[in-house]
Formats: structure tokens, C-alpha cells, sequence
């Protein structure tokens, strides 16, 4: 006799059709889902993230994740959740009704997440962000944010630079900048994450206290470009 099971708990379907499925599936379960049932959760297989920098000021990054067979628009959905602030299930989840009725299910962290590091590029499209050359370290965050299996693709060198750009600077030889002053280890260290900056075509700003040096590192720095026959 056919097992038979019933509730009229969403939480019972959430449990059976998001959290429970692929270990009953893998016990020989199958599910046959009748259309415009109320109930239907589903998650995200995959995630992905498509690098194009066709623009030299700028990247473009398209955010997918895919359900079953169908690929759907990552920030399209983020921008429905900050608008509309979607039914939360609990601290964990919340969940966007999608045009076929199915209850996509995302976790709130990961969603709160990536509003907070991309936010303020939505206004701009549904279909991308255009990242500003200037703001490339900003994929790093985004990285974070993301689950740890998202596939990256297209030119992902991008990506790399922008971890890069959070690591510490390496400390050069501060005898080779030809300033004839002594720098205390920190304005050294400013000099030297300016130079670090510089191999991705990022801009750094010193700031700091008056009389803490910010005039003797940027002759420092400048220096140092002028041996290197960089100025």
C-alpha cells in the first residue's frame, strides 16, 4: 500500500519539498507536483557570476542561479526583496513567490548580504552591474557573499585582483625611495600600500591626523614613481 502523508502546515512542505528532497529522492522517493500547488518550494542548484569588461572603465556582472532546468536572474529577485521586503519565514529564510507560483527559498543571510554590497548598483538594471573600475575591490565582498560553490565566469582575473587588493601590501626596500628622511614604520607602510594600489589602477587616499607624516609619505611616494620612472 502507497505511503500516504498530509499537512496543512506550510512548514511540513518546506521541511519534505526544500529541506528533506534530495535525501528522499536518494531513498527512491519521487515527486510529481501538480501546477498551482500552493506549497511548492523550491532552492537554487547553482549560482553563477559572469565577469565582462568590454568597457575599460568598468565590468559588467551578470548574478544567475538555476532551478531544476530554468536559470533565473539574481538580481531581478534582489531587487523585488528590497522593494517589497517579501514574506520571511523565520530568521533563516525568506521566500519570493516567482511568476509560475513556485516559493523560491533563500537564505536571509546570503540575501542581506548581497543587498548590502550591491544595493546601490540595482537601480541601474535587472539584467547586470556595471561595477566602476575604481570600485573593483568591491567583488571581494561580493565573493563573500556568495555561496562558496558559485561558479565564476568570464574573465575572472577581475576577481583575483580584487582579493588581491585586500591583502597586505608587501613592505619594499624604503631605502630606494631617495627621500632623504627618516619614515616611521607606518608611513612606510602608507607608501607602500599606495604601491600596492597602483598595480591594479586603483586610487587610495592617505588620511590621517595633522602632523602624522601625510605630506612626507606622498613625497615619498612620489619619489619612489620618479626612480621608477613611473611619473
Amino acid at each position: 500500500m502507497p505511503l500516504q502523508w498530509y499537512s496543512d502546515e506550510q512548514k511540513g512542505w518546506l521541511n519534505v519539498l526544500a529541506k528533506s528532497r534530495a535525501e528522499l529522492e536518494n531513498l527512491g522517493f519521487e515527486f510529481i507536483i501538480e501546477a498551482g500547488f500552493r506549497h511548492h518550494f523550491v532552492v537554487a542548484d547553482s549560482w553563477q557570476v559572469h565577469i565582462d569588461d568590454k568597457d575599460g572603465n568598468s565590468c559588467l556582472l551578470s548574478l544567475l542561479l538555476s532551478v531544476g532546468n530554468e536559470t533565473l536572474n539574481v538580481l531581478g529577485l534582489l531587487k523585488q526583496l528590497k522593494a517589497l521586503n517579501q514574506q520571511q519565514l523565520n530568521d533563516d529564510e525568506q521566500c519570493l513567490t516567482l511568476a509560475d507560483g513556485r516559493l523560491l527559498l533563500l537564505p536571509t543571510e546570503k540575501v542581506n548580504g548581497l543587498i548590502i554590497e550591491v544595493g546601490d548598483f540595482l537601480v541601474q538594471s535587472d539584467q547586470y552591474l556595471r561595477v566602476p573600475r575604481s570600485q573593483l575591490y568591491r567583488l571581494h565582498g561580493l565573493h563573500q557573499q556568495l555561496p562558496a560553490e558559485t561558479q565564476w565566469q568570464g574573465n575572472v582575473e577581475l576577481l583575483d585582483q580584487a582579493i588581491n587588493l585586500h591583502q597586505t601590501p608587501v613592505m619594499l626596500d624604503s631605502s630606494q625611495c631617495g627621500v632623504d628622511a627618516q619614515l616611521r614604520p607606518y608611513q612606510w607602510a602608507g607608501v607602500c600600500w599606495l604601491q600596492h594600489l597602483k598595480q591594479y589602477r586603483i586610487n587610495g587616499l592617505l588620511a590621517d591626523d595633522m602632523g602624522l607624516g601625510k605630506t612626507l609619505q606622498t613625497i615619498a611616494n612620489l619619489s619612489l614613481e620618479h626612480r621608477q620612472g613611473a611619473l
